[in-house]
């Protein structure tokens, strides 16, 4: 019988959510957290727009969502680095971890934030929760690596890994595709490289350039099978609209949320692509009408 881990009170979990002119990504990545998560303290989301169909986009989601967690939009500043930006939001932040995220990400599977903030704050030689990976995620064969994944000794339903030199997404560990971290950690690891970073990918790569040697060396926490998937079908959040004006991509599909009022049908998603075999896909969606 699986033993269950139980939260501890008051351990939390924030999400850090970056997005640049896609309203629509970030709607279902809401949704589905929505649908699947609980032990959430607050969304922080870190947009960019550049026409008033985004901002009446994000203002959908905020309007929709907003009773089922705090959300608060906080548009990138002329005056202040991105990076700076993020910096300030996890001094702000009340929760004991922080969750990064980019808005491609649709959530697959339940999943408990408080009981992953209280693995963080009492397995302290774990480094990190790893959402996006799982048992699932077959990019090689584990029976090669087999002494570097134990069972969690508190509940069947969480595993520990060692990343050294693990190939792919398993030695590809810090992110922004769904890594839970201490609070404080994150403000220790990026207050040396985050304030130049001007966009999410800029932040994945500083960290791995300043961090992957030690973070690599540590144990890792997840789930036993994965909780997201990063469906780029949509395209690649990190580099999206990398032209001056936002990209005819980004209208159309902003055009969806809000003058044809759908969204994109998050269950049906999660249903066909639960069994996912890797971290980052390109599936197609499919839309519904928007009923809140």
């Amino acid at each position: 019988m699986s033993r269950q881990f139980q939260p501890r009170s008051g351990f939390g979990t924030d999400v850090i959510l970056f997005s640049k002119n896609r309203p629509l990504q970030t709607f279902a990545f809401v949704d589905s957290l929505k649908t699947y998560a609980t032990g959430l303290n607050k969304v922080w989301l870190l947009v960019k727009t550049e026409d008033a169909i985004f901002d009446d986009g994000y203002d959908l989601v905020v309007s929709c969502f907003s009773r089922f967690v705090s959300i608060e939009v906080i548009k990138e500043s002329t005056s202040e680095s991105f990076g700076r930006q993020i910096l300030n939001i996890i001094r702000s932040s009340s929760a004991y971890s922080i969750l990064i995220a980019v808005d491609e990400i649709i959530w697959l599977r339940p999943f408990d934030l408080g009981v992953v903030s209280s693995l963080l704050h009492d397995c302290q030689d774990a480094a990190m929760f790893q959402l996006r990976l799982g048992e699932n995620i077959r990019v090689f064969d584990r029976r090669d690596y087999s002494d570097r994944f134990r069972s969690f000794r508190f509940d069947d339903d969480y595993l520990t890994y060692y990343p050294r030199r693990l190939p792919y997404d398993f030695g590809y560990v810090l992110n922004v595709d769904g890594v839970v971290s201490r609070r404080q950690d994150l403000l220790e690891e990026f207050e040396s490289f985050l304030p130049a970073c001007s966009t999410p990918g800029c932040v994945e790569q500083g960290w791995i350039m300043h961090r992957l040697h030690n973070a690599s060396r540590r144990w890792h926490l997840m789930y036993r099978n994965s909780r997201m998937v990063n469906n780029m079908g949509m395209a690649d959040g990190r580099v999206a609209d990398r032209y001056e004006s936002p990209a005819d991509g980004s209208y159309q599909l902003a055009r969806v949320l809000v003058g044809e009022r759908k969204r994109i049908d998050v269950e049906q998603f999660a249903n066909q692509n639960r069994n996912h075999q890797n971290t980052h896909q390109s599936k197609p969606v499919q839309f519904v009408p928007l009923e809140c």
